[in-house]
């Protein structure tokens, strides 16, 4: 099922690459409001600098962001990007030591990182999220989705199982807390067939 951006009152916007429209305040803004609240709690200094690294990443062939605003502003976005490009991405699967993850790794085969995806308290269960998802990840035959998610944040874990993201491994990331890697193939995961 594909929802219709006009149903959350929700206008979606694709960028592909970096320029001076891009809203990387109002991303920073929401980036911070979402994850340093709770479950996430992470430091709102080194949120910030997604204004300093997002355009970079951004830059890079084949990424995306996908903002969605309201009347009100910036309620969501997605950033994402071909694992291909992300080295960083590839040492994670590996660092999960598990068939599923390693064969991601090391597929030559389409796989897109869902690198961020956040939404304002205000508009969920809206669509929106899933809307933004839609919009960022490439229509491709065979191609996977991968991302990670804090398996303290259960509610985010739930969205993504009823996308049809199911685990294929976890890390313990530097502050100690257990990263949850998901992975959805255009086979079985709804939002991702064309």
């Amino acid at each position: 099922m594909i929802l219709d951006p006009t149903a959350s009152a929700a206008t979606l916007k694709r960028y592909t690459e970096p320029s001076p429209a891009t809203p990387w305040a109002a991303v920073t803004s929401l980036y911070c409001e979402v994850f340093t609240a709770e479950p996430y709690g992470e430091d709102p200094q080194d949120l910030a600098e997604i204004s300093t690294w997002g355009p970079g990443f951004l830059a890079t062939p084949g990424s995306a962001l996908v903002t969605a605003s309201d009347a009100e502003g910036l309620v969501a976005f997605a950033l994402g990007r071909p694992l291909s490009s992300d080295e960083g991405w590839q040492r994670l699967l590996r660092r999960a030591q598990t068939p599923a993850a390693d064969a991601l790794a090391d597929t030559h085969g389409p796989v897109f990182i869902v690198q961020e995806l956040a939404t304002s308290p205000r508009a969920r269960r809206r669509g929106i999220a899933r809307a933004c998802l839609e919009r960022l990840v490439p229509r491709e035959d065979g191609l996977r989705a991968v991302l990670g998610v804090f398996a303290v944040a259960t509610d985010a874990l739930a969205f993504y199982e009823r996308l049809g993201f199911g685990s294929v491994g976890g890390v313990t990331v530097a502050d100690g807390r257990r990263l949850e890697l998901l992975a959805a193939a255009s086979a079985t995961a709804e939002f991702l067939v064309a």
